[in-house]
């Protein structure tokens, strides 16, 4: 009996030991609009009803620890249009369903630098500001866009809904809503993804994403004239030297 239980126990910590903490992912999807690769991930395998949760620090190491076709990944940065919609239409195409309606993600940017000044974390729009905004005292979201963004707009004037950092979550977390979240519906021809802003840590609040979206960004090889031109360059900053 003794064997027995040495030898399951053994196999239990042999495979503990061998499995990732990080295992699902989905298959990579080609963006045909820039050539980029996107995938979806989780914590732990084929969790699609019952997931653990995974803090924007931990999604952002993921992101970075992995790569696809010798491409490595960051969280994703968003930073048009067309490349919403590509991530919407391949959430709608995705095999898998969704818990409800609608599923969150963590993508590549926050605002933990500097309050209302939201930058990407990762990939290469890495430090780029996009969004500078701020919260009046009937909650209403005012900003100034500077580059993509997607935050849901209100019915009232020209104010938004988010980012609005709320203050039930700061009760929850002092540093507030820090971590940027998109949100994908499967279902409806209403606004079917938007972006929040959600506080980086998880203490099983609905709000917060135990998915994310890692990006595969190709970068692009330089024209034959910009090859030319850095040649020249160089040769001549060589003949300068000898000179």
């Amino acid at each position: 009996m003794q064997r027995i239980l040495l030898c399951a126990l053994f196999c239990a910590a042999s495979l503990s030991a061998v499995t990732p903490a990080f295992a699902w992912m989905s298959e990579p999807a080609r963006n045909p609009d820039n050539g980029h690769y996107y995938a979806f991930f989780t914590k732990l395998d084929d969790e699609r009803f019952i997931r653990p949760a995974m803090p924007f620090a931990d999604a952002l190491t993921r992101a970075a620890s992995i790569s696809h076709l010798g491409i490595p990944g960051h969280l994703a940065t968003i930073t048009s249009q067309a490349e919403q919609d590509f991530v919407l239409k391949y959430f709608k195409e995705f095999g898998r369903s969704p818990v409800g309606s609608t599923e969150k993600f963590w993508i590549g940017a926050s605002d933990a630098a500097i309050e209302g000044e939201w930058r990407w974390v990762g990939g290469p729009e890495e430090g780029q500001v996009f969004w500078r905004g701020s919260v009046n005292l009937g909650g209403y979201v005012t900003g100034q866009s500077i580059g993509y963004h997607n935050w849901p707009k209100s019915r009232i004037g020209s104010y938004f809904l988010e980012p609005n950092n709320a203050p039930m979550d700061r009760r929850r977390n002092p540093d507030g809503e820090d971590y940027l979240a998109l949100y994908l519906s499967s279902y409806g021809t209403a606004q079917t993804s938007y972006w929040n802003d959600v506080i980086g840590l998880d203490d099983n609040d609905s709000s917060s994403p135990r998915l994310a979206i890692v990006e595969f960004s190709v970068i692009p090889e330089p024209s034959s004239a910009t090859l030319t031109a850095i040649s020249g360059a160089m040769l001549v900053a060589a003949c300068r030297r000898r000179g």
